[in-house]
C-alpha cells in the first residue's frame, strides 16, 4: 500500500511539521508495510519524505493538485499498488489495518456530512468528502485528464468535481471519519473513528485547546 499526501502552496498555509506527523500517525497505526509518499511542489523541505514534485497551483486553491493522483503518469509509479490517500488536517486515532484490507475496485471517499456552502458563486455538490481516498493505482485518470482550470470557475474543489464526473462511487463508513468540531474536548466521542477530519479546528490549534489531540497528533 501507498499512502499519500499532498502539500503544495495553497490557501491554508500547512508547514512542513504536518506531513511530518502525517507520517508518523501512519506509521503507528498502519500495521502492514507500506510507503508514504508526499505529492509536493517543495521536496527541499521534507528531504528524509519519498516525494513526487508535482507543480504549483496557479490561481486555484491548492486542493485542486488533489487530482495530481489520478494522472496518468502515475500508473507507473504506483506500480499497481492501492493508494491511501490522507489529507494533511486528519487525525489517525486507531488502527488504519480495516481500511489496508479493502481492496477497492474502484475510487472509494468519506461520504459528505458537512453543512460547507462554499463562496464566489462555485457550485459545491454534498456528495463526497475528499479528506480520505483509497483506489487502486491507475484508477479514474479522467477525473485529471478531463479536468481544465475552467472547472475551479464553476465548482468549489476536488471533490465536487469528483461527485460531478463519478456520482455514483461506493463510500467508506462514515463512523470512521467523525470531525473534530462535533468531538472537542470529549474524546470518547471518537471510539469507533479511524481517522478524525479536523476542518475546524486545525491541528495545531486543537493541539493546544485539548490534550488528547496534543497525544495523538506527534
Amino acid at each position: 500500500m501507498i499512502v499519500a499526501c499532498v502539500w503544495v502552496e495553497g490557501n491554508v498555509p500547512f508547514t512542513a511539521d504536518y506531513v511530518y506527523r502525517l507520517r508518523n500517525m501512519v506509521r503507528r497505526n498502519l500495521p502492514l508495510d507500506h510507503r508514504f509518499v508526499c505529492f509536493t511542489d517543495r521536496p527541499y523541505q521534507i528531504p528524509d519524505i519519498e516525494s513526487r514534485v508535482i507543480p504549483t497551483p496557479q490561481g486555484m486553491f491548492g486542493w485542486w493538485a488533489k487530482l495530481h493522483l489520478f494522472a496518468p503518469g502515475q500508473t507507473t509509479y504506483f506500480d499497481g499498488d492501492t493508494i491511501l490517500y490522507l489529507d494533511l488536517d486528519v487525525l489517525v486515532v486507531n488502527s488504519l489495518y480495516p481500511l489496508a484490507q479493502i481492496e477497492p475496485p474502484e475510487l472509494m471517499l468519506v461520504p459528505d456530512e458537512g453543512v460547507f456552502q462554499g463562496g464566489g458563486g462555485r457550485r459545491v455538490i454534498k456528495k463526497y468528502n475528499s479528506s480520505v481516498m483509497l483506489f487502486p493505482a491507475a484508477a479514474h485518470c479522467e477525473l485529471f485528464t478531463r479536468w481544465t482550470p475552467a472547472v475551479t470557475e464553476r465548482l468549489w474543489g476536488d471533490q465536487d468535481w469528483i461527485a460531478e464526473v463519478l456520482p455514483n462511487l461506493v463510500t467508506m463508513p462514515a463512523r470512521w471519519f467523525p470531525r473534530i468540531s462535533n468531538i472537542g474536548a470529549e474524546k470518547h466521542k471518537a471510539a469507533g473513528a479511524r481517522i478524525v477530519l479536523c476542518k475546524r479546528p486545525k491541528n495545531h490549534i486543537a493541539a493546544a485547546m485539548w490534550p488528547w489531540v496534543r497525544d495523538v497528533w506527534v
